[in-house]
């Protein structure tokens, strides 16, 4: 287990929308086994899925904005996950190579302002792709720009659909970033 003096790293997870890759992140089992516990659900709606599953795990829920203006979390790692704003420079500098983002294409390849979830996996699949997958990368200040850490390919069938690429992809990501978090925390 990753730990600082026992105690296991603290993660930060960002997120926009139904919290299925928070909800992975987050579980008991993931953070055990990777040596992370997340203790912190930042979101800029506190209405969302992810907010709502943050809420039922005993883990907190804090604004986008309340976050920009507080230092108490400077000491965790960050995990952008679903999260569909740009991070102000000012939180980037309080978090040189411990802000990370999973993004489901291949970047460079269909990234960037606009480009997220069945809108990727629509644009994949009509640029007739024969590969797609996922991205985790370090956060830059433009979308999806940063330093690429990891990539999961899939092979994209001839008859695939949107949404089976996006639940090929999204199954993939589930099971590897949790160990992908474990392995920078660990090296934080």
């Amino acid at each position: 287990m990753n730990s600082v003096s026992g105690i296991q790293k603290q993660v930060v997870v960002f997120a926009s929308g139904e919290g299925t890759l928070f909800e992975e992140i987050s579980s008991s089992n993931k953070q055990s086994e990777h040596g992370y516990q997340v203790v912190l659900l930042v979101t800029n709606n506190e209405n969302c899925g992810a907010a709502q599953k943050a809420r039922s795990l005993g883990i907190r829920v804090m604004l986008s904005k309340e976050f920009t203006e507080s230092e108490e979390y400077n000491h965790c790692f960050v995990v952008l996950a679903g999260f569909l704003r740009l991070i102000p420079q000012g939180v980037l500098d309080r978090y040189p190579r411990r802000m990370i983002n999973s993004h489901p294409s291949l970047l460079p390849k269909y990234g960037g302002k606009g480009m997220y979830g069945m809108h990727v996996h629509n644009a994949v699949v009509r640029a007739g792709e024969k590969e797609s997958g996922f991205t985790i990368h370090y956060v830059s200040k433009d979308y999806d720009e940063g330093e690429i850490i990891y990539q999961g390919r899939v092979t994209v069938e001839q008859d695939e659909t949107a949404e089976s690429l996006a639940e090929k992809v999204k199954s993939y990501e589930r099971d590897k970033l949790p160990e992908i978090i474990g392995q920078l925390v660990g090296n934080s």
